[in-house]
Order: structure tokens, then sequence, then C-alpha cells
């Protein structure tokens, strides 16, 4: 998969992301930012029947190879359950195109009580609020250079639901929304026409997709109109060409 990456899991299975046979991962309603926000979760609550199993969900296969992509995060929400149950979740790397998933290469690990961002519940837990959440930020600098998949790996203790959503590779640096222009097309230095058709190629730098934006438009150091582009559908690393109508008598912006 392409870097930047994110994946907010609002479709799932999302065909890229494989589940191990008979793993209980699921999609279902994960209130951060709003009741109807969706993320995945392993629903461990009351599910004594599958006691101690382990849940793969692996990921496509990421290449290494620039050193500004070597930050992986996610959210997770989890409240143990008021008893003797040890739910774990495990972040781990495989360096053999998912084949293994070897301790030292274990990420993220925690268990029971250490793994809670709400308080204990002797009730079935799904997160109502932002502050039911922890973002997690793994440093993957050790595998630049290399491919590698990445599992998120569930432990069943018959305690409480783990949810999952948001899960990037970028940096630090990175933002959720950035895009530049990588090239201008059909721009002249001097022009006797009123109306003229530039593009750009517009790449997304960014975490999230980009739907919509504002370029500004400037003749002889002066802003002379900011066009607002809508429509657009451009991925995370991803480029669109964007045509940019304009009539520079009357500064008609039309997109």
């Amino acid at each position: 998969a392409a870097l930047p990456y994110n994946e907010n899991f609002d479709v799932f299975p999302t065909g890229e992301w494989q589940i191990n046979q008979g793993a209980l991962w699921q999609t279902g309603n994960a209130a951060f930012e709003s009741s109807e926000d969706i993320g995945i979760l392993l629903p461990y609550y009351d599910k004594v029947d599958v006691l101690g199993e382990l849940d793969y969900l692996i990921s496509p296969s990421f290449i290494l190879n620039n050193a500004n992509f070597t930050s992986a995060s996610f959210r997770y929400a989890y409240a143990q359950n008021d008893g003797e149950f040890t739910d774990g979740l495990i972040v781990a790397v495989s360096t053999d195109c998912g084949q293994t998933f070897t301790r030292n290469n274990y990420l993220f690990e925690r268990y029971g009580g250490a793994l809670e961002t709400s308080a204990t519940l002797n009730q079935e837990f799904n997160p109502i609020t932002a502050r039911d959440w922890e973002t997690v930020t793994l440093d993957l600098s050790a595998y630049l250079n290399g491919e590698i998949k990445i599992a998120l790996i569930g432990q069943n203790g018959n305690g409480n639901n783990i949810f999952v959503d948001d899960f990037k590779i970028g940096s630090s640096g990175v933002l959720s929304f950035d895009a530049s222009i990588q090239n201008a097309q059909n721009i002249s230095i001097a022009s006797c026409v009123s109306i003229v058709s530039p593009s750009v190629q517009v790449l997304n730098e960014g975490l999230v997709p980009i739907n919509s934006l504002e370029i500004a438009v400037i003749l002889d150091d002066n802003t002379i109109g900011v066009l607002n582009i809508e429509n657009l559908n451009i991925n995370s690393g991803g480029s669109e060409l964007v045509g940019l109508p304009i009539n520079l008598s009357s500064n008609v912006f039309n997109t």
C-alpha cells in the first residue's frame, strides 16, 4: 500500500486487511467525535467459548523506503470487566510477508488493567466520547528500507470489548490535511486574452482524502481571487490534475 497511509475502517472488511480464519474482528459503532462514528472491535464481552484465542487482523504490505514515513499510529478504547479477566491487544510487525509475527517484533503489548482507557465496568463496554480513547504512536524506523506487514492481535480473556480505529502510517511531521502543487500547465508569462484555463497537479501529502480545497490566484504579486475547488477525490499520496478556468477581466473564477 502507498504511503502515507490512512485506514478509518468505515468499510470493513476493507479488502486490503486480512482476517485470520475464525477471528472475531468486526465493525461497529465506535463513538469518538460523534455517536455515529464507525470503527472495528473485538467483542470479547461474554465470549467464554473462545477463551484464550488470538485474533489476527493483518495489514497490506508497506515498503518503508522513505524515512519521512516511519511512524504508525492508531486509537483504541477498552474498559476491563470487573472480575478476573485479562484481555490483551498486541501490535506486531512481520518481515516475511505476514507468515510470522514473532515476539521480538511486538511494538505494542498490553493486557488487563494496563490496557484500560476507561474505568472498569461490570457490564459490556462501548465508548461514548473521545475521553474513552487513547492514541498510540509506534516507531517503525527499525524497518526502514524493508517490506513489512502489521498485525492487530487480540487475546480473548472473556472480559470486555476492545475497539480500534484510525490506523495510520506517516510521520510526526505529516498533517492530516496537506496538499502541494507539483506543476502547472497552460500558464503564460504574458497573455492578450482575458479568459485563461490553466491547470495544476495537486498532490495530497496528508493522511486523509481531499474532497475540496482553495487555491489563491496571484497576479503581479497581488491576490486577485480565490478558487473554491469542490468534488475532488484525492486519496492520501495521490494526485489529480485540476483545471482552473479564470476570467481575468472580471475576476470571475469558475470551477
